[in-house]
């Protein structure tokens, strides 16, 4: 628990600005200009920009907590079913006795649960990550990237589906083929 308690505001306050100094780097190498791995770093030093992408991450963050707080009022028996499961096993594995059958219903509720928990975190991160790109290369304020990018996340969510969709079945078929060629 304490690493989690420093690492999420360490990623707050570090790895936006480093993100957004990624695609200026990117973006400077597009333009045929000269490149460093130094520039990941540039953004650090400037001060706007970085509290702008510090608003953006901590707005990103508030997203993700009333987006969860809802899930949790929807799938909160699967969410404490999930914790459940896991302590059942944790203590039969530190008794050295084999884990105990897990529910089948339960089982479904979970596999719910992460159909929907997904996608929506897929979304949230790829709308972070593109509004970190844009504070890092125009002068948009946080709510503005944030609001641009989910409006390009809406206007192309039938590719992304697809794009997914297609994901998906190559690893499924992946999944095959290296189950018939390991066993």
């Amino acid at each position: 628990a304490g690493l989690l308690i420093t690492a999420w505001p360490l990623a707050i306050v570090v790895m936006a600005p480093m993100l957004a100094g990624w695609m200026r780097m990117c973006a400077a190498a597009d333009r045929g200009e000269a490149a460093g791995a130094t520039q990941v770093f540039s953004v650090l030093y400037d001060t706007p920009r970085w509290l702008r992408l510090l608003g953006m991450s901590l707005l990103v963050g508030l997203v993700v907590l009333v987006v969860g707080a809802l899930l949790y009022l929807v799938f909160g028996d699967a969410f404490r079913a999930l914790v459940a499961i896991q302590e059942s096993n944790n203590a039969a594995m530190l008794g050295g006795q084999r884990p105990p059958p897990v529910d089948g219903a339960m089982v479904g509720q979970i596999f719910k649960l992460y159909a929907v928990v997904l996608p929506i975190l897929l979304v949230l991160q790829v709308a972070y990550m593109i509004a970190a790109a844009e504070i890092g290369l125009t002068e948009n304020s946080a709510v503005g990237a944030l609001g641009d990018s989910v409006l390009g996340i809406l206007r192309n969510l039938v590719k992304l589906i697809v794009f997914g969709l297609c994901m998906l079945i190559f690893f499924i078929i992946f999944a095959f083929v290296a189950a018939m060629v390991i066993g």
